[in-house]
């Protein structure tokens, strides 16, 4: 028998035909708009919106209406909060809403208060060298015309309490004084005339004051009291730091800080055998610079403000000239004649100054700094900055804490029930 062998042949089929170029490039295009189109989506569920908004992630991965719902409440609910407790801190802001820190420390001293004392009148002078002096240039003088010259003097230095004099003076006699005033200063500038009237020629520290009393203990007075002049007073003699060690009351006339400037407000009158006691307390004011009550600046300390004012609104502006005893006080005036001031004396002892506020009032109130806005933005900031948390994260935390323990007891009841299924 003839052995027939036979190769066996296998054929695969395509179940499709081949497509063509056409159907290829229409079969891309349709893939490429696909996958462009969920791109948006898929970039923002991945990439921008898991570390920037998560209530918003957890709005796109919500597969439920209601928790789609839930999701855009709590949203609404977080950016209302933003906006309005943004909008309160923006509003303070630009209130310029301070606090008043008010701080009582105990210390072993304490600096006192400057005490100024003063005489009535600025004529406190030892007339018997004043009229020598007076001799030297103009010898042969009568008593009234000495009288006049000397109370010409004192109120061309700027000094108040002499229009009683200057009120018997005629326009012509003022220009007679005037020419023996400047024969009487001679080659002396104004300020070395004054300064040997008042300093040589006035009283000394011990002919003034007599006996200084510290609590019981009696003091030096010339120790602790140093020559001081005043606005409108005079020369005077102020306290030089000293400090208080016990808590006995001080007898004062002049009270004011530790300033330079004295005004001529507050002052006490302690008469003959009169005893004033007075209980002091020290303050220290610190705030902004922009506040109109308090300043920093050596121009505004204490009652310098009011010194300064004075000087400029009754002296300067008017008769383009500075007193002797404040020529440093607003640089670049010379001192005036006194002819100037006499003529213009009303006007320059007239103490009323329009913006100058007299009668004030202090108040004190405490509140809190830590408001619910700026509790609430100091709690966002601080969570923000180090862990990277919002509202919407402690919600999406607690809900999956929740989600957790609620799958977990679920488990464990579930297995609890298979066991007793078993028995």
């Amino acid at each position: 028998m003839a052995e027939h062998s036979f190769m066996e042949t296998s054929f695969a089929f395509s179940a499709n035909p081949p497509k063509t170029t056409l159907e290829l490039d229409s079969s891309l295009k349709q893939k490429t708009r696909s996958w462009r189109a969920g791109l948006p989506l898929t970039v923002m569920k991945r990439f921008l919106w898991n570390y920037e908004l998560h209530g918003l992630t957890a709005f796109l991965r919500s597969k439920t209406l209601i928790t789609q719902t839930l999701w855009v409440f709590i949203m609404l609910g977080c950016i209302f909060l933003a906006v309005s407790t943004t909008q309160t801190m923006f509003s303070d802001y630009l209130d310029h809403q301070t606090a008043t820190l008010i701080t009582i420390r105990q210390k072993s001293r304490m600096l006192l208060p400057s005490v100024t004392v003063c005489p009535k009148n600025p004529d406190t002078l030892n007339y018997g060298m004043v009229i020598r002096d007076i001799g030297k240039k103009l010898p042969r003088m009568d008593r009234i015309t000495l009288a006049r010259l000397m109370a010409f003097a004192i109120a061309g230095a700027g000094f108040n309490n002499v229009d009683t004099v200057l009120k018997q003076v005629t326009p012509d006699e003022m220009t007679k004084l005037s020419s023996l005033f400047r024969r009487w200063k001679g080659s002396r500038t104004l300020v070395e005339f004054y300064k040997d009237l008042f300093e040589k020629y006035g009283y000394k520290c011990e002919e003034f004051l007599a006996k200084c009393f510290y609590g019981y203990e009696k003091i030096s007075c010339c120790d602790v009291f140093r020559p001081h002049y005043v606005m409108l007073r005079g020369r005077c003699f102020r306290i030089d730091r000293f400090y208080q060690t016990d808590p006995d009351p001080q007898s004062i006339a002049y009270i004011s800080d530790r300033f330079p400037d004295v005004a001529t407000f507050p002052r006490l009158y302690v008469d003959f055998h009169e005893s004033t006691y007075l209980k002091v307390k020290g303050r220290r004011m610190v705030l902004l610079p922009w506040n109109n009550d308090c300043s920093m600046s050596p121009e505004f300390r204490g009652k310098a403000c009011y010194v300064r004012k004075w000087l400029r609104t009754k002296v300067i502006e008017p008769l383009n000239c500075t007193v002797f005893y404040l020529k440093d006080k607003i640089p670049g005036y010379s001192v005036c004649d006194p002819e100037v001031i006499v003529r213009n004396y009303k006007t320059v002892t007239n103490t009323s100054l329009s913006n100058a506020d007299g009668l004030k009032i202090e108040r004190y109130e405490e509140f809190l700094t830590t408001n619910l806005p700026g509790l609430v933005s100091q709690l966002g900031g601080q969570s923000g900055l180090f862990i990277g948390t919002s509202a919407c994260t402690i919600i999406q935390i607690l809900l999956s804490f929740s989600r957790t323990l609620s799958k977990f007891f679920h488990a464990v009841f579930f297995q609890y029930t298979r066991m007793d299924l078993f028995y």
